[in-house]
């Protein structure tokens, strides 16, 4: 197993560094060694010591999207449960406003840290990059975000585990009822927390969501 993870992992590396190989093919060469022959520079992956790793990651992903019964698996699916968990909890005691105050304090410091940066660059746009861009907790749970300038957009993604779970009696949520009462008072608290006004989509059918920036304007503290 370990092997094959291994040769998974290079042939992996190899062929997401095909265009840095090309580029490397074009680059100056290199300069002689002390005995006056070219130094040999090859392409690079950035996975130097963790094809194993890579390997190993990418194993996951054929087995959790080969797995159709009793649906049709996604890699999200873990994440998007456990969310669904907490917000069942949450929902059943009456708790959804400090699940989110909570769920918002666990990424205070970066908030606080982006709200520094905006202030200084008058670039409220960085909310957006720190929402969605730049934190695995957005692009772990999302398969695909649209960025355009002062705006991202992103299909919901909790329909496919709701539509399992929900018949099984796991969860009485609809996609509707957490847009409401999770995505937007989540986006809203982190916006507001970093200087910044948004405005975020109502619930639609298609389940696409878009948040985008008012007017590029930072809003008052």
């Amino acid at each position: 197993m370990k092997t094959a993870s291994c040769v998974i992992g290079l042939l992996l590396a190899f062929g997401l560094n095909a265009q840095a190989a090309d580029a490397q093919t074009k680059a100056p060469k290199a300069a002689p060694d002390r005995d006056g022959a070219a130094a040999f520079v090859g392409p690079t992956s950035g996975f130097e010591d963790r094809e194993e790793k890579l390997g190993r990651a990418m194993a996951t992903v054929i087995k959790t999207l080969s797995d159709t019964q009793p649906y049709a698996h996604e890699m999200n699916d873990a994440l998007v449960k456990s969310i669904l968990n907490q917000i069942q909890f949450a929902k059943d005691r009456g708790l959804m406003s400090e699940l989110v105050d909570h769920d918002v304090s666990t990424v205070m410091p970066m908030l606080l840290r982006t709200k520094k940066y905006i202030d200084e660059s008058n670039n409220p746009e960085l909310a957006l990059v720190a929402m969605f861009d730049k934190t695995t907790c957005h692009y772990q749970l999302v398969e695909e975000t649209i960025s355009e300038p002062n705006k991202r957009i992103y299909r919901s993604p909790y329909k496919t585990v709701l539509d399992v779970t929900r018949r099984l009696e796991q969860f009485d949520m609809t996609e509707e009822w957490i847009h409401n009462n999770w995505t937007i008072p989540r986006y809203r608290i982190m916006a507001a927390t970093m200087g910044v006004n948004v405005a975020i989509s109502d619930w639609r059918e298609d389940g696409m969501v878009t948040v985008e920036v008012l007017d590029q304007t930072v809003a008052s503290n």
